[in-house]
């Protein structure tokens, strides 16, 4: 009796051993953010495609998202 339990303790100690550690696992990778590249002077009045981003922009920040962090 005393060898099962000095066997089933080895075993695992050996297991315990050999999960990996947090250390060394993967970082997390990046995280992807949603930008918009003007090409245009801001002086210009703002494209049709600009106007709908600054109002979804907007919207987004009125159902409670935040802007300006990364996804996720």
């Amino acid at each position: 009796m005393r060898k099962r339990r000095r066997v089933l303790a080895v075993l695992l100690t050996l297991a315990a051993l050999h999960l990996p550690s947090p250390v060394i696992a993967k970082p997390k990778a990046k995280a992807p953010r949603i930008g918009y590249l003007v090409l245009s002077p801001l002086i210009s009045p703002p494209s049709p495609a600009r106007v709908a981003f600054i109002l979804h922009n907007y919207a987004a920040q009125a159902l409670g998202m935040k802007i300006k962090q990364t996804i996720g």
